[in-house]
């Protein structure tokens, strides 16, 4: 596997590209559902058959041009959290579904756990019910519910204590479904769930969040806390400009619901999803 496909450490100029944001967001209707499973030729279980054996607490993020797969090394602290975004329907729940899925066929429970935290608990209840994966979730919560608070206030105590050389364990992939779901919530969750995007990688808490494109710029305590981005569809040039993508990655052409670009370290990777099985 090559450097190229793995993701690496975003630019530290990159951590601080939402500087202004203006108001002339561009929607566009997404392809069909026939359409994009035209695109899609690959499905999840075809990937992760062909480039056997993966490393242990590894996930597939995509699928490269070349046919290769986009890996993620859970393991490496470096990439810190990782921001999923684009345009509204682009594709980033489908995308934070496809990493969790590869994340549970590729590892045993005892190498990486699931917590989920979203506005929609009904949109991940297909894999929660999959025989065999209950074992790795230690919980899927709504914003809105007792769940979430408990379940960060868990996570931040796990942390802090592998901060300290205790209780090493497994890898947590942390997903936040809607980010934004947690301007609503009250101070300990906001505090202890910006503690996590922040600090989380370095005590085997990876977070992977979505966020709308057009929220970005209005946020940066949120979205300065990560260091690598996975960037769907931008249809507007002005706000794909504001985000600092302008020469260095044409957003409009990603195909939504079925293209993403990373960041490697070195230039951008374009990547399409596979299909789901």
């Amino acid at each position: 596997m090559t450097d190229a496909n793995m993701l690496s450490q975003a630019l530290d100029a990159y951590q601080r590209l939402f500087p202004g944001f203006k108001n002339n967001f561009a929607r566009e209707y997404p392809p069909s559902t026939d359409q994009v499973q035209e695109l899609k030729t690959t499905t999840l279980e075809e990937l992760i058959a062909g480039v056997q054996p993966i490393p242990p607490k590894t996930c597939v993020v995509g699928l490269c041009a070349d046919n290769v797969p986009f890996l993620l090394d859970l393991t490496r602290s470096e990439t810190g959290s990782l921001l999923v975004t684009g345009d509204p329907a682009c594709g980033k729940t489908e995308h934070l579904r496809i990493i969790t899925e590869s994340a549970l066929r590729l590892n045993s429970p005892h190498e990486v756990q699931i917590a989920v935290i979203t506005n929609d608990p009904d949109e991940w209840a297909n894999l929660l019910e999959t025989p065999g994966y209950q074992r790795y979730f230690i919980g899927v919560s709504a914003w809105y519910e007792q769940g979430a608070s408990d379940l960060v206030n868990h996570l931040v105590s796990l942390g802090e204590d592998r901060a300290t050389g205790r209780h090493p364990g497994s890898t947590i992939l942390l997903i936040v479904d809607d980010l934004p779901g947690v301007f609503t919530a009250d101070f300990e969750i906001q505090n202890g769930l910006h503690w996590l995007l922040e600090y989380g990688p370095y005590s085997n808490i990876r977070p992977i969040a979505s966020m709308d494109a057009q929220l970005c710029p209005s946020n940066p305590f949120w979205v300065d806390t990560f260091r690598t981005f996975l960037i769907g569809k931008i249809a507007s040039d002005s706000l794909a400009g504001s985000l600092g993508l302008s020469g260095v990655l044409t957003t409009k052409d990603l195909i939504p619901n079925h293209e993403f670009s990373a960041f490697t370290g070195q230039a951008w990777t374009k990547y399409s999803l596979p299909m789901r099985d």
